[in-house]
């Protein structure tokens, strides 16, 4: 009888051990890595979500690193990205580099409201911290405050034609990144 217990008891002992073992090797949840564009065309459904994104830094704000734009595909499409507490700050360094970052999207609903404080104040800040920056280049101030009025003009032309009566501007709250090394290209012979 305890020949037979200790036996059961090695047994199960066995199944357990390997019970766990399999578990272990159960493979983690992966996240998805998106484009700017991805993200950009999937963005309202995104809202609140934690993403993954990869994308050229074209800009790292002077003040601070707090935040910097990625771009995609084309200088057009770009997305802002917010250093939050665990990134800190962004080094002027990242300007040119590949960046994957993994945070929470969030949406800044532009209303009537909102354009009107723009006009009002100076919002420099503002305009820059919403991507109106253009592609980084110091511009003279005459026509920063030119671009700033057509800009404002073109938001509220927006917010006119719009069905939900705001514009959807995007960011995503960063929780850490990477730099990402570019892709090798392809030995002759081989790829496209």
């Amino acid at each position: 009888m305890r020949k037979l217990f200790v036996m059961l008891a090695a047994s199960a002992l066995m199944v357990a051990c390997g019970a766990r073992q399999n578990a272990s090797n159960t493979p983690q949840e992966t996240q998805v890595v998106m484009s700017v564009e991805e993200i950009l065309e999937n963005a309202s459904e995104l809202v609140d979500a934690e993403v993954t994104v990869t994308g050229t830094v074209s800009h790292v704000c002077q003040h601070g690193g707090q935040r910097c734009f990625l771009i995609g595909a084309s200088d057009e499409t770009m997305i802002r990205i917010e250093a939050g507490e665990e990134i800190g700050a962004f080094s002027q360094e990242h300007v040119g580099d590949n960046l994957q970052v993994t945070g929470v999207l969030r949406l800044v609903p532009i209303t009537e409201e909102y354009v009107a404080n723009l006009d009002s104040t100076d919002s420099h800040d503002e305009h820059h911290a919403l991507g109106y920056h253009g592609s980084g280049q110091v511009v003279p101030e005459a026509e920063a405050e030119a671009l700033k009025k057509e800009q404002t003009e073109e938001l509220k032309t927006q917010i006119e034609n719009s069905e939900e009566g705001y514009v959807p501007v995007y960011f995503i709250e960063g929780l850490k990144y990477t730099v990402v090394e570019e892709a090798e290209t392809a030995p002759e012979g081989e790829g496209v």
